[in-house]
């Protein structure tokens, strides 16, 4: 994604800041200025960002050549997705499979535990009814 590097553009259009910063509507110069002197930089003075933080963006994200990596969630994640072999997805899915099974075996863990207390009725003493009905509350 190319900058638009142009102020006019990304004012006549009706973006937050983030979205427009994600959509390469970015001020270059002021990028350079804030990696520069970090603590004298409007994210820090302007917008109370700690220092650290703009140096960590900048070393992270602030390409040698001055443009910035518009790395997003979902550009990170589509980039993560590709970079997966069919093995990786293979393992993804199973472990996905591994998960949802074991969500609805406790599901069904649950539905017997109450059922079992309302099937015990007055023999079950109030102690373990209580125990038991406040372990099904907690799982």
């Amino acid at each position: 994604m190319q900058p638009l590097d142009d102020a006019a553009a990304c004012a006549a259009a009706e973006w937050d800041e983030f979205e427009a910063f994600g959509r390469g509507c970015y001020n270059l110069s002021a990028i350079a200025e804030a990696c520069h002197e970090p603590e004298l930089s409007w994210f820090v003075v302007g917008k109370g960002h700690p220092a650290t933080d703009v140096i960590s963006w900048c070393e992270t994200c602030v390409r040698n050549d001055g443009t910035v990596d518009p790395l997003t969630r979902g550009t990170l994640n589509s980039a993560n997705v590709s970079i997966m072999s069919s093995l990786d997805k293979i393992a993804l899915l199973f472990a996905t499979f591994i998960v949802a099974s074991t969500a609805v075996g406790e599901l069904k863990d649950i539905a017997l535990c109450s059922l079992a207390i309302g099937h015990a009725g007055e023999t079950l003493s109030l102690g373990w009814r209580i125990a038991l009905t406040l372990l099904g509350g907690i799982r």
